[in-house]
């Protein structure tokens, strides 16, 4: 059996500033060490380590819970470093967003995270995207919710000009910049609430996405 402390090393950095995601911490040390330890073992090794004391532990009768994973988008050949940057901004966004249950929106995020400016607006933009695309966290196109967060949907008026252009251009469907001219929201913003949309109605079984065009499921 190997050394435990290979297992848990780089999850120590993130631990240690964040420890009430220890838990999710240890399952995802658990998934990379193809069962050599159990996640209880890991779970332990990682609280002696940053000295939490085992009252804060929540243990659970699963090995892997369903709770959505962070995890590093592009990772092939991305140093030990830039991937434990990228781990802890995510982490901080996490926290952010699981303390707003009714919703928080990127500009709240950007200022408590104090980083709002032009370097790392696109980098927090990318990695919210790729949260959302993970099921890390829920949007509406305008806010952030917790994952586990039952939030009301917007039933707007973007979802029903989305159905009816696809239902005007059925044959062949339409590509999404060609649904965003012309439901008139082709500008940076509100072309993301046209994909959140897409993605919406593809979800409730609406739509589908084939060849990089959409249509109505018929």
């Amino acid at each position: 059996m190997g050394d435990i402390r290979v297992v848990i090393e780089e999850f120590i950095p993130l631990i240690r500033e964040h420890p009430h995601h220890l838990n999710d911490m240890a399952e995802n040390a658990y998934e990379e060490s193809d069962g050599e330890f159990t996640i209880e073992e890991i779970r332990k090794a990682m609280a002696e380590e940053v000295c939490i004391q085992p009252s804060v532990i929540v243990k659970s009768s699963k090995v892997i819970i369903n709770r959505p994973k962070l995890r590093v988008h592009d990772a092939e050949g991305m140093s030990r470093k830039d991937h434990q940057r990228i781990m802890v901004q995510k982490t901080a966004i996490l926290d952010i967003v699981e303390r707003y249950s009714t919703g928080i929106p990127k500009t709240a995020i950007l200022g408590l995270l104090r980083k709002d400016n032009s370097h790392w607006r696109p980098l927090i933009t990318r990695w919210l995207d790729e949260m959302v695309g993970d099921k890390a966290i829920q949007t509406d196109g305008r806010r952030f919710y917790p994952y586990n967060v039952a939030y009301k949907t917007r039933e707007s008026e973007i979802h029903r000009r989305i159905y009816e252009c696809l239902g005007i251009y059925e044959k062949g469907g339409l590509m999404l910049t060609e649904i965003a001219k012309t439901v008139k929201c082709n500008g940076g913003k509100t072309r993301y609430l046209v994909h959140q949309g897409l993605k919406d109605l593809e979800e409730r079984g609406y739509v589908e996405c084939k060849n990089r065009r959409w249509a109505w499921i018929g």
